[in-house]
């Protein structure tokens, strides 16, 4: 079975701040995962899926 290739935290991290994100404005979901892609340096394609 292959590694991921973000460690578990980076991950929860990521699915965490995209969640709040859009709590906090439901209408920033056109941006959202670049912004926090950005962030983090992980491909917002990766966030998306």
């Amino acid at each position: 079975m292959p590694q991921p290739k973000y460690p578990l935290e980076l991950r929860e991290r990521a699915v965490r701040m995209v969640l709040d994100a859009l709590e906090a404005d439901p209408g920033a979901r056109r941006g959202i995962f670049r912004r926090v892609g950005d962030q983090l340096g992980v491909n917002p394609e990766t966030l998306r899926s």
